[in-house]
């Protein structure tokens, strides 16, 4: 069994993309975590990073790798952006092996990279779809409210203008907070109850096409029977259903929505059949199988 060792944030969403990869892969691959914050479990896991086949990192930590891993061979290294922010570097070594997450930030990448689009997605097993009436009575929000780009000042916008309160996805009520650092994150199996309590996911992101890659509230809300609605952001972009590119947008397709139920339960199947289809992790992980076993071919190549 070949051996992938994973240098990354893999307490949040990065490190869930990866576990839920390492479901569908394992009796091909074995996936050692190491957490980037953790220096203390970079030292133990020396030896293991060694002898590993592969070793796969955020694209943003090429420029680092070195300090890190001294003895480090490019040609096992694989690097997946996971988001536009890390994009800031762009001239990461020739011989490793690139990923993106999203076809909406290929163009951020350097010509000589040529990345694998590898999704982001959700694991249908950890979300139960319950069927929705078709009445909007409650919308949602989830995110860390202060990163600028998720743009949640639209968010309260939208549900004061629609005329309800927003449910925001947080451990602290959104009407008890005084600023964003009462924002408290649900961890992932709270989040399952919390799509079961709204009817509409908006989905806030500013709208260039470069801010998100998923975003995956969207894909988990989606399978959990949540009708979604929001910027043309990321993969979510590709996900059938409304998109708007204002709060006005926004205010209109909800109105729309609640005049007609039967049209938002038909959003609701078309969106789930999308993601059972195209954006679910057995489906996703032939994609980073694919990726692995290239790269596995780059580490045996001779210069």
């Amino acid at each position: 069994m070949k051996t992938i060792f994973i240098w990354a944030d893999s307490s949040w969403a990065i490190g869930k993309v990866h576990q839920n990869i390492e479901k569908y892969l394992s009796n091909e691959f074995e996936f050692i975590y190491c957490d980037w914050a953790s220096w203390e479990q970079k030292g133990a896991l020396q030896n293991e990073y060694r002898m590993c086949d592969l070793f796969m990192s955020c694209y943003i930590t090429h420029y680092t790798i070195e300090q890190n891993f001294p003895d480090i061979n490019y040609k096992k290294c694989i690097f997946v952006s996971h988001g536009f922010e890390e994009m800031e570097n762009n001239n990461p070594p020739n011989n490793a092996t690139y990923g993106t997450t999203s076809n909406s930030i290929l163009h951020l990448f350097p010509s000589k990279c040529k990345p694998f689009v590898v999704p982001n997605g959700v694991e249908l097993d950890n979300f139960t779809k319950r069927e929705h009436s078709g009445l909007i009575n409650s919308i949602g929000w989830c995110g860390r409210p202060n990163i600028y780009f998720k743009q949640f000042n639209w968010a309260v916008e939208i549900a004061k203008q629609f005329g309800t309160i927003l449910n925001v996805a947080s451990k602290t009520p959104f009407d008890d907070w005084n600023d964003w650092n009462d924002w408290k994150p649900l961890l992932t199996n709270e989040m399952n109850n919390w799509y079961s309590t709204i009817d509409i996911l908006l989905i806030t992101s500013i709208p260039n096409g470069e801010s998100e890659t998923g975003p995956l509230p969207a894909f988990e809300a989606i399978a959990s029977g949540v009708v979604v609605i929001g910027t043309p952001v990321g993969n979510f972009m590709e996900i059938p259903g409304p998109k708007f590119d204002t709060v006005n947008e926004a205010v209109s397709i909800l109105n729309d929505l609640k005049s007609n139920p039967e049209k938002v339960k038909l959003i609701a199947r078309e969106q789930y059949r999308s993601v059972v289809e195209n954006w679910n992790y057995k489906v996703i992980a032939e994609k980073w199988r694919t990726m692995f076993y290239s790269a596995l071919e780059r580490s045996k190549s001779i210069d």
